[in-house]
């Protein structure tokens, strides 16, 4: 039963994002309260610029997904090895 929640979580999670991505604009760099993000930059600056993220996924091993809301936008930031490798704006904020 674990195994079927978990498989269905996945799926769920990979469709999610697939849907995301068709309305999406992929960015270079993230504007927060402490600062600006690019890509390139280390995770914990992305942390300590624009704390925590309002939602966190591991789509697979060392990527990390984090989802922030700045300037009435909704932006995921995807880390891979503790650095930032893409910023997506998924669209207004309501």
């Amino acid at each position: 039963m674990k195994k079927l929640v978990c498989i269905i979580a996945v799926v769920c999670s990979f469709l999610a994002v697939n849907v995301n991505a068709e309305n999406s604009y992929k960015e270079t760099m993230i504007r927060c309260e402490k600062g600006i993000v690019s890509l390139g930059d280390a995770e914990a600056m992305l942390i300590i610029k624009c704390g925590q993220p309002l939602y966190q996924s591991y789509p697979s091993y060392q990527t990390v997904q984090l989802t922030y809301i700045t300037d009435g936008f909704v932006r995921v930031v995807t880390t891979k090895n503790g650095m930032v490798r893409g910023i997506l704006t998924a669209g207004r904020a309501n």
